[in-house]
């Protein structure tokens, strides 16, 4: 048994950096079971996610094992690694590879993800990164699985629901992630969170906007094209200063003027041709 887990480890630690990266397209990762990967492997995959060691390894392809593993089994739709997949949620502070592909690896498991994500989404005790990567699983849940869209989008009107106990950053996501769900049964509960002050600007902008992002008599809107003309030239001076390394350290958004919100799966406005998720985007704003 160890010699076989200790197989599947130097496996995907070979796989290593290069390939870690390459394979950063979700719709690539079935990529991985023309290697051989099957149910069979599932308990030592599960198993690596719950090496700390792994995590932690000064060696880039040993550090990227688990990434490899989390990949693999999203693609084998392993309920299983439910359990450890939500554990290695609060690294997401130190580990923004797991604010980038947590939401599509939960999605290509399924919806038996989605009562594990809801609980930790409901804690407030958790961590605000670690929560935002969780509303955005769920808004992802609902749109890469329509039959759950109605659950999805009641989950995150409920947390909203308490926008007065919430901090403001956390409501900006909120309404972030249910706009990315085109939630405009919820967008009473996202108006009056707004007229309270109670969500942070720098998310999604004013409510003018969020009225905008829900297409909220978006024809009407006054000067939109100079507004996205704005946010276009913010975020290539941003690609230019800062070149996306999945490695570093999500940072807490600062404030920046907000622009036509860009899909997750939208090219990135930088000009890279890599897909918005992929580059500068991370729940819907720039870190």
């Amino acid at each position: 048994m160890e010699d076989r887990y200790f197989q599947l480890l130097d496996q995907l630690a070979d796989l290593g950096e290069n390939l870690c990266r390459s394979r950063m397209d979700p719709d690539t990762w079935h990529e991985y079971l023309q290697s051989g990967f099957d149910q069979s492997h599932v308990p030592d995959l599960i198993r690596i996610l719950d090496d700390d060691t792994l995590h932690e390894s000064e060696f880039a392809g040993t550090a990227m094992a688990p990434i490899h593993a989390w990949r693999i089994l999203a693609e084998l739709k392993a309920v299983g690694a439910i359990p450890a997949l939500i554990s290695l949620l609060p690294r997401v502070d130190d580990d923004d590879w797991i604010g980038e592909e947590f939401p599509d690896v939960f999605s290509k498991i399924g919806p038996s993800s989605l009562e594990s994500i809801e609980s930790y989404a409901r804690d407030s005790r958790n961590g605000e990164f670690a929560r935002i990567c969780t509303f955005h699983s769920i808004s992802q849940m609902g749109c890469d699985h329509p039959e759950q869209r109605t659950r999805c989008v009641e989950i995150l009107t409920d947390l909203l629901r308490v926008h007065e106990t919430n901090d403001p950053n956390i409501n900006g996501f909120l309404v972030s992630a249910l706009s990315d769900l085109g939630a405009l049964e919820s967008f009473e509960v996202v108006r009056e969170a707004y007229e309270k002050n109670h969500v942070e600007l720098s998310v999604l902008g004013g409510l003018r906007e969020a009225e905008y992002y829900f297409k909220i008599g978006a024809n009407d809107y006054d000067g939109v094209d100079a507004f996205v003309e704005e946010r276009l030239h913010r975020l290539r001076e941003f690609s230019e200063s800062h070149p996306f390394e999945p490695t570093q350290i999500i940072e807490k958004p600062q404030p920046m003027v907000a622009g036509r919100k860009v899909g997750r799966n939208d090219l990135c406005p930088c000009g890279s041709g890599k897909k918005y998720k992929k580059c500068h985007g991370f729940a819907g704003t720039l870190y």
